[in-house]
């Protein structure tokens, strides 16, 4: 788990950026999704996000491409709408959901698992604040996925929004 989380800060930060302005953030995500989230944002206008993500008892890496459009930029308010997509991969370790059945005695309860690997594609839609003052962002996001689970099972989630706190890192070179 921790070199996983090493090399993954490893990546996402020595990508180097050529002669321009870029911004380095790195935070945690609160949502059905929950995790380390770090991004890279070139010129305003482009993004790769990275996350290590958990949920259902599992770990996912994911890999984001975003467009930043911004809304207010002046010396006090940094407000940006950004959009995107990518992919992940992990496994998950955890109840799927519960089900039930009549039986002769009376209503039977059981839990329907899955363990294994994932694989899917997922979209991000989100709101980002940034005050310029103290280096921190805050962010509103929805990250609908589709995903193959252990090579059998497709699941599509459209309910996976998130809150995150991210520190800034700004740079010119």
């Amino acid at each position: 788990m921790r070199k996983t989380t090493i090399t993954l800060l490893l990546i996402l930060f020595s990508v180097s950026m050529f002669g321009q302005m870029y911004e380095k953030r790195l935070g945690i995500r609160m949502g059905y999704t929950s995790g380390i989230s770090g991004k890279i944002i070139k010129d305003r206008k482009i993004a790769l996000e990275g996350m290590l993500g958990f949920r259902k008892g599992g770990l996912q890496v994911y890999g984001l491409i975003e467009r930043q459009k911004p809304l207010i930029v002046d010396g006090i308010h940094d407000l940006q709408l950004y959009f995107g997509g990518g992919a992940h991969l992990g496994f998950v370790n955890g109840v799927d959901r519960f089900r039930s059945y009549n039986g002769p005695s009376g209503v039977y309860y059981y839990e329907e698992r899955v363990v294994g690997p994932v694989i899917g594609l997922d979209g991000i839609f989100g709101a980002e604040y940034t005050l310029v003052k103290v280096p921190l962002t805050f962010s509103v996001d929805f990250k609908p996925f589709i995903e193959l689970q252990s090579f059998y099972k497709f699941k599509a989630n459209f309910y996976d929004f998130a809150f995150s706190i991210k520190y800034t890192f700004r740079q010119l070179k």
